[in-house]
């Protein structure tokens, strides 16, 4: 009998170390399982301000460009001219508009837009070796975005190279649909770099994507170079 007392209760200690394991295991899931969403909600959260932060820069730049517009400068005077946005080499990323003649058509001049060019946030890049342009830069270039001003050709900022949720991050905040849950795709193959010249070929803006017909600000992704690019219209011509 004493015997038997004696086998259950090491059945029943045996058990309950059992039962104890079980829940610490799960409990560790649990935990870890919560630890990660907590990371992927704070990724998210960084991913979101940082955009907003872009776009805030982006839409200074809209803002200063139409000030200049109204103070006499012409749509073909508009000056990129800053020693910041650099190719790998260190040569200036953007093209010199020799059009602008005076301090009062640079954007980043005092005289003129008024602002200091800076780079885009570091977490909204993939980390990659510098080919061609360096990491958080911006350009101008001159493209045609279908349902934007008329038919002629804009202003376009470009931002290059984005990692791709910062692109869906971008497209959330500024209203346009990411289809698919992956941000439109435009089968860009020739580039125009502003300088002062709106004829030069371009490319049109809404016809492979129509999410961003229309829109002002947009993120795409370009076969091309397999990257994701965001545009803000300067001038809608």
């Amino acid at each position: 009998m004493g015997e038997m007392m004696r086998n259950n209760q090491r059945g029943n200690a045996l058990w309950f170390i059992l039962l104890a394991v079980f829940l610490l295991g799960g409990l560790t899931v649990l935990l870890n399982r919560g630890a990660s969403n907590t990371d992927e909600t704070g990724d998210r959260e960084k991913l979101t301000i940082e955009a907003t932060e872009l776009l805030r820069f982006t839409s200074s730049i809209q803002a200063s460009v139409q000030r200049m517009l109204q103070n006499g400068i012409s749509e073909n005077e508009i000056s990129f001219t800053n020693t910041v946005y650099q190719r790998c080499d260190g040569s200036p990323s953007f093209v010199v508009n020799p059009v602008c003649t005076r301090p009062e058509c640079e954007i980043f001049d005092t005289r003129g837009g008024g602002l200091k060019p800076k780079l885009t946030p570091e977490a909204l890049f993939e980390n990659v070796t510098c080919s061609v342009f360096k990491r958080g830069i911006i350009g101008l270039n001159v493209k045609n975005i279908l349902g934007v001003g008329t038919a002629a050709s804009d202003l376009v900022l470009e931002v290059y190279a984005l990692s791709k949720p910062a692109c869906l991050a971008l497209n959330r905040l500024s209203g346009v649909e990411n289809p698919g849950g992956d941000p439109p795709a435009e089968n860009e193959t020739t580039f125009c770099g502003f300088a002062g010249d709106y004829n030069c070929a371009t490319e049109t803006f809404g016809d492979d994507a129509p999410e961003v017909e229309g829109k002002k600000n947009f993120c795409t992704y370009r076969a091309l170079d397999d990257a994701y690019f965001f545009h803000s219209v300067l001038i809608a011509r």
